[in-house]
């Protein structure tokens, strides 16, 4: 994760009235409060996937490997 100190966080808050504005800024912050939210969401799906697809592909390999060893075991 990002380690910002305290002094950066000074700077980027007052870069930030600065350029936005004092009537902006909450605006601001909301959008991209919820750009990080909706990030996170995002990538927590992802993620889900991911270890579904790699649970299943691990599940089918094992069913074949079984499989294999039997017609190995049927041929001896």
């Amino acid at each position: 994760m990002l380690n910002f100190s305290f002094w950066d966080i000074i700077l980027i808050l007052i870069v930030s009235l600065i350029v936005f504005g004092p009537n902006k800024l909450p605006d601001v912050a909301r959008s991209m409060g919820k750009g990080m939210a909706e990030f996170r969401r995002i990538t927590s799906q992802a993620t889900e996937a991911y270890k579904e697809e790699t649970s299943q592909l691990k599940k089918e390999f094992e069913v074949t490997a079984k499989d294999e060893k039997r017609e190995e075991n049927k041929k001896s």
